[in-house]
């Protein structure tokens, strides 16, 4: 994704459409919700990134197990993007 901003509305709308015909506990919509967060990310709007990445955890968590490898993935980001505002917030 080189280019988030033009993603962020496709991700978005995706994720919609998963949200309004997709079953609650399926897959798709944990990615959907990574990929917007993933987005944010680039856009350095880290308060939604956080945001989409803690819905992806919870999502995940839905359709496969704690120590699922994608859990664990989801979870890194989730933590980097804490880190991430929180060392900004040091230097504002």
């Amino acid at each position: 994704m080189d280019k988030p901003t033009e993603a962020l509305p496709f991700y978005q709308n995706a994720l919609q459409l998963e949200l309004k015909y997709l079953q609650d506990d399926d897959h798709k919509i944990s990615v959907s919700y990574f990929n917007l967060s993933t987005a944010y990310a680039k856009l350095n709007r880290l308060d939604d990134a956080i945001d989409c990445a803690e819905k992806s955890v919870q999502q995940l968590l839905k359709s496969v197990s704690p120590d699922h490898s994608e859990v664990k993935e989801n979870t890194d980001q989730l933590e980097g993007l804490r880190r991430r505002k929180w060392l900004q917030q040091l230097y504002e």
